[in-house]
């Protein structure tokens, strides 16, 4: 038969090299998140936290033939509502076209961001 079975197609990966290449990359995030070198840290002492823009986008263009993304409402609240504690000023938009996101950042990018530590700019959707 030239279909395939679970019992032949779902074995268990024994392959050392993409073990091996895993725990590395791993490792090598851990000893560089506690090795920083002060003199590269991001200043984050302005007065104002930053500007975070969220994009949260449900619906898409039926041609893509993509669904829904019913209840992502819920990781933006939940996102908009952490980033508010961190003193963010947040600004969420939903389901803008390309056109109206682009605008939307080069409103952002005009503003005077001189006396905030950082820019968020997030987009939430399929992928």
């Amino acid at each position: 038969s030239s279909g395939g079975s679970a019992a032949n197609d779902s074995k268990t990966t024994t392959d050392s090299k993409v073990c091996t290449e895993n725990l590395t990359e791993t490792d090598a995030f851990i000893t560089n998140s506690l090795n920083l070198d002060p003199a590269e840290e991001y200043n984050m002492d302005h007065k104002q936290r930053g500007l975070a823009l969220i994009f949260n986008q449900d619906y898409f263009y039926w041609l893509l033939g993509l669904n829904a993304r019913s209840g992502s409402e819920a990781d933006r609240n939940n996102l908009e509502r952490r980033l508010k504690q961190l003193n963010f000023e947040v600004r969420c938009y939903d389901n803008l076209k390309q056109v109206e996101v682009l605008e939307k950042i080069h409103e952002a990018a005009e503003e005077d961001h001189s006396d905030a530590d950082c820019f968020l700019l997030t987009f939430m959707s399929h992928g």
